[in-house]
């Protein structure tokens, strides 16, 4: 789904209210598609501008996005002349999918000037331009120039900034007739066009009470300002624009950053490669116990060795217990000596290598648990952390170390906290976090919660009383909503004390025993958290 004027719309009035004045603090370019402008106004508000090709879109974001080591040079540009500036507007062209916000700011003389920094969310050409107060482009994220010059604009820095041709569509809030052509309508798609028929006016669209909703409805979902009575399917609503919109594009915003992409087709690609190879060492385990017969069959030879002779193909002699006759299969160009010890060889081999192959099925077992595990992170993991779970999966041997330079371990400085009256919890996202909460920052009398028998978050309880039902309930969910679980329902988390966790030695990642543990079965959600933490102390 493209995000369309209309949403837009109601996005420009609630950053109006909530950004408008605010001071741009800092400014990251994490990827070579997204923007975050840091805004201080009455709280720390990070307005993400995405300009990818599969999904261009703006919010205001609750992700904690890090900066790369390197700046894009577009990101230096935007950083020499927005960064301390303020946000004086923030307005949207007709109802069409175009975003300008004005930002007053110091240019190089001292003085005080207005920027446009414009954002165009069409589709493939989607482009982020900043200008100068009379719209000459400073420089923007993708630069253009046609061959025909006539016909289409020129993107490049020093030219005049033109908007697209918007022909001759109407804006819906603007129109007051109701004969009109629906298809006119500008920033309404084919979705919300359904609405306006289903309800019978344009008037009866527009005057709903805002309620922004994601209509889930079998392989497809919608974003909209309103709930949609034209669809039928799952509702799940949102007090703002952006957490709707942040949800909508939880995945995609996943898929379109590359650090993500790559960890994970890697990591998939190394559990294909462990599968492989466990089904190889099945098929030697199988054969390596085929040929523990053969001590039988050698020392079956050495009792009837007089009765062979050079030039034999097979021997039929009784077993030891004479229960039946055994056939013993002989190379004739070898003497009877040696084909003996060629059995008591291949029974040797065998027995060696079983040792092997079964510690060998062990760590490889080990190994695709521990990606399973590392793969789960990555859903909850931030640009900083995908960073802490790279350096992991290079220092196991996993991935190949690409510069010697070492990654500073964050773990401490990223960790995420809650409190409430009397606990405090600390969530791991990744195998570096959850070592140094449970290994190194836990006391032995804090708690430990965990998903059971599945890879979660570690999250650990520091309570200076005994345990509540609140304090397990929230440990529980925390634990639960850093899984794979985080939408089932009934969910086992146990918790136990640090006192009794063990790590489990030689293995990768943060793998750990524990005895005394308790079972909570509960439904995770967002909603039920924000509940149990707002309860009155």
């Amino acid at each position: 789904m493209a995000l369309d004027g209309l949403i837009i719309h109601y996005l420009v009035d609630e950053l109006n209210e909530t950004i408008l004045g605010g001071r741009i603090n800092k400014i990251i370019q994490p990827n070579q598609s997204d923007i975050i402008l840091q805004i201080r106004q009455k709280q720390n508000e990070e307005l993400l501008l995405s300009l990818a090709y599969t999904a261009p879109r703006l919010y205001l974001t609750k992700a904690k996005i890090s900066a790369p080591p390197n700046p894009y040079q577009f990101c230096m540009a935007l950083r020499k002349y927005l960064e301390r500036g303020l946000i004086k507007k923030i307005s949207q062209i007709g109802n069409d999918r175009i975003i300008i916000i004005d930002i007053e700011a110091h240019n190089e003389m001292g003085d005080l000037v207005i920027y446009h920094l414009i954002c165009e969310i069409t589709g493939r050409s989607s482009n982020l331009i900043l200008t100068t107060s009379d719209f000459i482009i400073i420089d923007l994220l993708r630069k253009h120039f046609p061959g025909n010059v006539a016909t289409s604009r020129i993107m490049i820095p020093k030219a005049k900034y033109q908007l697209p041709t918007r022909g001759d569509m109407l804006n819906p809030f603007e129109v007051n007739s109701d004969e009109f052509d629906i298809s006119k309508l500008e920033g309404v798609s084919k979705y919300h066009q359904n609405e306006i028929n289903y309800l019978g006016s344009l008037k009866s669209f527009l005057s709903q009470n805002l309620k922004p909703s994601i209509i889930k409805c079998e392989n497809k979902k919608y974003a909209s300002p309103f709930i949609l009575h034209s669809i039928s399917g799952e509702v799940t609503s949102f007090d703002t624009i952006s957490n709707m919109l942040e949800a909508f594009y939880y995945e995609e915003a996943k898929q379109a950053n590359p650090e993500y992409s790559n960890l994970s087709k890697a990591i998939k690609q190394k559990i294909n490669l462990l599968d492989s190879k466990l089904n190889n060492l099945d098929e030697d385990l199988k054969k390596a116990n085929e040929h523990l017969v053969d001590l039988d069959k050698g020392n079956l030879l050495q009792a009837h060795l007089y009765e062979i002779k050079k030039g034999m193909t097979s021997i039929n002699v009784a077993s030891f217990d004479e229960s039946e006759e055994v056939t013993i299969e002989l190379d004739p160009l070898k003497s009877p000596v040696d084909n003996m010890q060629k059995y008591y060889k291949q029974y040797r081999k065998s027995q060696n290598a079983l040792g092997h192959i079964h510690n060998q099925i062990d760590k490889a077992k080990q190994e695709i648990k521990y990606l399973q595990t590392v793969l789960v992170q990555l859903d909850f993991a931030n640009s900083q952390e995908l960073t802490e779970i790279k350096a992991e999966l290079q220092e196991y041997g996993f991935l190949k170390k690409t510069s010697r330079k070492q990654v500073k371990n964050n773990s401490l400085k990223n960790i995420t906290t809650y409190s409430i009256k009397g606990a405090k919890f600390y969530v791991g996202k990744n195998n570096l976090q959850n070592n140094y909460l449970t290994h190194k920052l836990a006391r032995r009398d804090d708690y430990w919660f965990h998903v059971q028998n599945a890879p979660s978050s570690h999250v650990i309880v520091s309570t200076s009383g005994p345990l509540t039902e609140r304090i397990i309930r929230i440990g529980g969910m925390l634990a639960a909503m850093g899984s794979h679980f985080a939408t089932s329902s009934s969910v086992p988390v146990d918790y136990t004390q640090i006192k009794y966790i063990k790590k489990i030695p030689n293995t990768p990642g943060c793998f750990v025993t524990y005895t005394n543990q308790k079972t909570i079965y509960l439904d995770p959600s967002e909603e039920s958290l924000k509940a149990l933490l707002k309860e009155p102390q």
